[in-house]
This record gives structure tokens, C-alpha cells and sequence, in this order.
């Protein structure tokens, strides 16, 4: 239930929320999302982050990761397409939402982009989860404390 998965991470009452999501909405079945549909989905979900509150009743931080290549030999139900909406509608709308937003953005695309071998179809490989763990840690560490 998604209600019940809301309140229980507003419970914990983070300091810090990592967002990647959009790789199943350039799908080309019933997930195909359209970009303006997208966008609207992302700022119902990130409004509901904002309104979380920390230990300190202060909003989080809020991070916002592009999303990774589709690798041109994934099939179905991605397409060349899917890689397409990827570079020209999905990432650069997040990287406008995280600017409008206040959120950090992350580049996490262009890490798979230029080490394809780690993106073995759209999941990464064990060394791909373990240089985007990296990449996750790299955009954190001067928000963590000291």
C-alpha cells in the first residue's frame, strides 16, 4: 500500500532522499509515460518529499539522479526510442526540475554513458551498482556531517 509506505517514511523522518526513477516510463508497453505526464508525476512525488519534515522539523535534502542510458541492445519492451527520451526529454526535465526545485541534482547518466560496459542491459552490472553506490556517495558527502 502506498499510503502505508508514505507514512512510514515520513515516520523516519530522514535527513536526506535519493530519487532515481523514470527508466520504466520510456518504456514501449502500458509503462510509457508521456514526458508532460512524467513531469507532472515527478512533481506530485517530490511535493510529497518536501512536506517531510527531519528530527529538526526542517525540509530534507532532496536528490534527484538522471537516469541511465537504455544500452541499444536491450529489446523489448525498450527501443532506440526509449534511449532517445532518455537524452532528449526525461534528463533534461530533471535537471530543470532539480534547478526550479531547489533538489541536487545527480549525474548518474553520464557515469553509465561513458563506461557503457557497466550497464548491462538497464540494470547495471556488480561493479556498475557498486561505481553508481559511488557516484550516489560523491553527490552526498558535503551534506553529510562532518
Amino acid at each position: 500500500n502506498a499510503e502505508l509506505g508514505l507514512r512510514l517514511a515520513s515516520d523516519e523522518r530522514p535527513d536526506l532522499i535519493l530519487l532515481q526513477l523514470g527508466t520504466n516510463d520510456v518504456r514501449l508497453d502500458g509503462d510509457r509515460t508521456p514526458v508532460r505526464d512524467f513531469e507532472d508525476n515527478m512533481r506530485r512525488v517530490i511535493g510529497i518529499f518536501k512536506g517531510f519534515k527531519t528530527r529538526w522539523g526542517d525540509a530534507p535534502r532532496i536528490f534527484l539522479a538522471t537516469v541511465p542510458p537504455v544500452p541499444k541492445n536491450v529489446g523489448f519492451p525498450f527501443s532506440p526510442e526509449s534511449s532517445a527520451r532518455v537524452r532528449e526529454e526525461i534528463n533534461p526535465l530533471l535537471g530543470r526540475l532539480a534547478g526550479e526545485l531547489d533538489i541536487v541534482p545527480v549525474d548518474n547518466f553520464s557515469l553509465f554513458r561513458d563506461s557503457p560496459r557497466l550497464l548491462a542491459d538497464v540494470h547495471p552490472t556488480v561493479e556498475g551498482y557498486q561505481r553508481l553506490a559511488a557516484n550516489w556517495f560523491a553527490a552526498l558527502k558535503p551534506f553529510l556531517p562532518r
